[in-house]
């Protein structure tokens, strides 16, 4: 297990800066997921740890060695970083079988050939293309080349293991499959891993530890559940959350109680705001639902109805704004239909809406 240290990172394509001053530490044996929206630089971050990009200043270290350091003059190439490598474009040899794509690093390495052999059935049967080793890339789907780039990867056995979004092209029956054989593979050859997605629901499901990006800085670093329940920012709390956070723009009354348009809000407590205007965000799960009215709720009526099977996703508008509500089962109801929703005081986190900041309370 190797540590990976970033210290000062700075990278800018033309005018437009890519990254801003990162420093990011993974501590050995941890699975740190880059979470982040298209363009915010997390892909840039994770070839720049490759050696596939070089930053405009900063430094970058696995484990021992300082691989980057512009102002020692320090450059160590790509293949010279010992690194295990899965990015969007699969980087297979077209004129190579699965077989040979799999096994030629190994062969590199001048490993025995029984040991090759083995490595090459454990990845295959892995993932699941035990039957396709003798095909050539062009006779796969893209689903399949991006599993023999993932088998490559598990051959390899790397101490340092660098992907991106691996499951991209994935059905999703497989990409839940995957992902529990990717979080395996982590376990087993506890590797030092910095995973970079879009995706939020692989973001929380296989990270210890998740640095969520927006416009090449880090918002925020934090575990998954702190993450999804603890957000530091108004951009991680409406980004993290599927169906979206709602927001509740409202006033603080100085008596515990914070006012969202027509109706009021009893708290408890008075976050630390000085002008008194607060963004309130509440997740849709922790929002009471009935058909029915009960005391103390507030009045809405179902704009739209989104049944997954398993949970409903209600869209209804009322006092201050539309609320989307998240219950489980399948709700059994129909737009213009009225309902009345309660809110859980502990369930809100509050921000700063001029800087996005949460507030103390």
């Amino acid at each position: 297990m190797e540590e990976i240290k970033l210290r000062g990172v700075a990278k800018a394509y033309g005018r437009a800066p890519a990254v801003r001053d990162l420093d990011l530490t993974v501590s050995p044996g941890e699975f740190l997921t880059i979470l982040g929206p298209s363009g915010c630089g997390k892909t840039t971050t994770l070839r720049i740890v490759a050696g596939l990009e070089d930053p405009d200043r900063g430094q970058v270290q696995l484990g021992s060695r300082l691989v980057f350091c512009r102002d020692q003059g320090i450059l160590v190439p790509p293949e010279h970083r010992q690194l295990g490598l899965i990015f969007q474009s699969y980087a297979l040899w077209p004129h190579m079988t699965v077989t040979k794509n799999i096994t030629l690093a190994l062969k590199e390495k001048r490993l025995p050939a029984d040991e090759i052999s083995r490595r090459l059935d454990d990845a295959l049967e892995r993932v699941q293309l035990g039957s396709m080793r003798e095909r050539y890339p062009s006779e796969l789907s893209g689903g399949q080349q991006q599993r023999v780039a993932v088998a490559r990867l598990i051959a390899l056995k790397p101490s340092i293991l660098l992907m991106d979004e691996p499951l991209s092209n994935l059905d999703a029956v497989l990409r839940t499959e995957m992902r529990g054989e990717l979080r395996r593979l982590h376990q087993d050859l506890r590797a030092t891993t910095i995973y970079v997605t879009h995706d939020q629901v692989e973001a929380l499901t296989l990270s210890d530890t998740i640095v969520v990006m927006n416009d090449g800085i880090v918002e925020q670093r934090a575990t998954p559940y702190d993450i999804y329940h603890r957000p530091e920012t108004l951009f991680v709390a409406e980004f993290i959350g599927d169906p979206r956070i709602n927001r509740l723009d409202g006033r603080l009354t100085g008596d515990g109680r914070v006012e969202f348009g027509d109706f009021a809000l009893g708290l408890g407590r008075d976050p630390s705001s000085k002008s008194g205007i607060i963004a309130g965000a509440v997740r849709p799960e922790t929002i009471s639902f009935s058909q029915s009215e009960k005391p103390g709720a507030i009045r809405v009526t179902i704009d739209s109805i989104q049944p997954t099977g398993s949970q409903t996703i209600l869209h209804t508008s009322g006092p201050a704004g539309r609320y989307t509500v998240l219950q489980s089962g399948f709700v059994r109801a129909k737009p213009g239909d009225p309902a009345w929703i309660a809110f859980d005081p502990e369930a809100f986190n509050f921000f700063d809406p001029s800087t996005g900041r949460r507030l103390d309370a």
